[in-house]
């Protein structure tokens, strides 16, 4: 079996959660994320970012082969434009809506 770095597999999971999160917005829309790598806890991402304010959340289920990509968020949180934060409601694994527009996730 061949075992990556952890370096490596860190860096992995990052370029494919850039695309995952990817997927969060519109191809038509403009935005901005931030991916870190929480330390300690290997496989785990904060991902922050910005774009024009919607209600539907929808995030891509696979990508480069790998399927269930949905049902991995946890923690999803969405803000309006004063940073309140606002509900998000999940309708089904990889795709939330939102109680009111929201610009950052």
């Amino acid at each position: 079996m061949f075992r990556f770095s952890y370096l490596l597999r860190q860096s992995l999971l990052v370029l494919l959660f850039c695309g995952f999160v990817a997927g969060v917005t519109s191809p038509s829309a403009q935005s901005l994320a931030v991916v870190q790598v929480l330390p300690g806890t290997p496989g785990r991402l904060l991902i922050e970012g910005a774009g024009p304010a919607g209600q539907a959340w929808s995030f891509r289920d696979s990508y480069a082969g790998i399927v269930g990509l949905g049902e991995r968020v946890r923690g999803f949180q969405v803000f309006d434009g004063s940073v309140k934060q606002v509900e998000v409601r999940r309708m089904a694994p990889g795709q939330c809506e939102s109680a009111e527009p929201a610009a950052t996730f």
